[in-house]
């Protein structure tokens, strides 16, 4: 098996078996003028750092150069993130003059979203009032950038034991039953689609996958709401953001 991942003019390589990979990358070489870099260690602003089982992605680099743009990387760092919504409003504040960093702020977050799952909600917040910011506003900002100053080094963990494990059970609320069971179609449906696609892949489960449904250890809550410190800290370890020593 080979898997070619392109984007635009950059190409990661990967496969079952080294001799197939040298002799695609030779063809492909016939053809183009390609340049190899090497065992895969930083693309599109994301570092690959292999470990003992697996990979540690990162954006250790993407995110000191926003910190250090806007002058926000000798910042005392926080070592958690908290958003309270009751706060973060159109009504109470005052307006800002340096709206269009907001949003260059707020667009570089999106992106490292990708790799830091544990920063979803909070941007997902601070996106919600990129059309007319007030102070308040851009304080939740920087309360963003300085969690990713105190966790620089972290990354989110894959390996192929913990890859596909989803477990737990639902239990469902019956005053928010049909709303979860819509949910939880919708959900079943994307669970569907990705086994199928791993299928193709040849990627195999190593056991048949749960859904959780209203449940107070509901890791998915990261994305949903703001969390006490030590639920903040344990779900962000159970989605494998961690820190790369």
């Amino acid at each position: 098996m080979l898997y070619v991942l392109v984007y635009v003019d950059d190409i990661i390589i990967t496969g079952t078996h080294q001799a197939n990979i040298d002799q695609f990358v030779t063809a492909l070489n016939s053809q183009f003028s390609l340049k190899d870099l090497g065992p895969l260690s930083y693309f599109l602003g994301i570092e690959v750092s292999p470990t003992s089982n697996g990979l540690i992605l990162s954006q250790r680099k993407y995110v000191l150069d926003l910190l250090r743009r806007v002058k926000m990387d000798q910042a005392n760092g926080s070592p958690t993130l908290m958003i309270i919504p009751s706060i973060l409003s159109q009504h109470t504040g005052c307006a800002i003059d340096n709206a269009s960093e907001y949003r260059s702020i707020v667009g570089a977050l999106q992106y490292v979203v990708i790799i830091r799952p544990d920063i979803t909600f909070a941007v997902n917040k601070v996106c919600q009032f990129i059309h007319r910011q007030l102070d308040q506003h851009f304080k939740a900002v920087k309360r963003i950038l300085r969690y990713l100053q105190g966790t620089l080094d972290y990354g989110i963990r894959f390996s192929a034991a913990s890859f596909l494990d989803m477990k737990k059970q639902p239990v469902v609320s019956r005053s928010t039953a049909e709303v979860e069971y819509r949910a939880l179609a919708y959900v079943v449906t994307e669970v569907v689609w990705l086994e199928s696609l791993l299928s193709e892949l040849h990627v195999s489960p190593s056991r048949k996958t749960s859904l959780w449904c209203d449940n107070s250890e509901q890791v998915a809550d990261m994305f949903t709401k703001p969390l006490s410190a030590p639920l903040f800290t344990k779900f962000r370890t159970c989605l494998k953001v961690v820190p790369k020593g």
